[in-house]
């Protein structure tokens, strides 16, 4: 992103998050000989979850707040 550029938009956080989730299950398989990193990819899977609930309620609050 080049500087000045706008963030990107709320809607497109949503995918991001699951791309994230979808790598960490990865590293999860590719390593599942090593119980730490087990551990932390488990721990940053759950994070993303409650992160993909907060952008899913605030979707869903802010169209409620639209509607007329």
């Amino acid at each position: 992103m080049a500087k000045g550029e706008p963030a990107a938009p709320f809607e497109r956080l949503r995918p991001y998050l699951q791309g994230a989730r979808f790598a960490l299950v990865a590293v999860r398989r590719m390593h599942s000989d090593i119980p730490e990193v087990k551990a932390d990819c488990d721990r940053y899977i759950e994070i993303i979850k409650e992160y993909v609930w907060a952008v899913e309620e605030t979707y869903r609050l802010k169209q409620e707040s639209d509607e007329p």
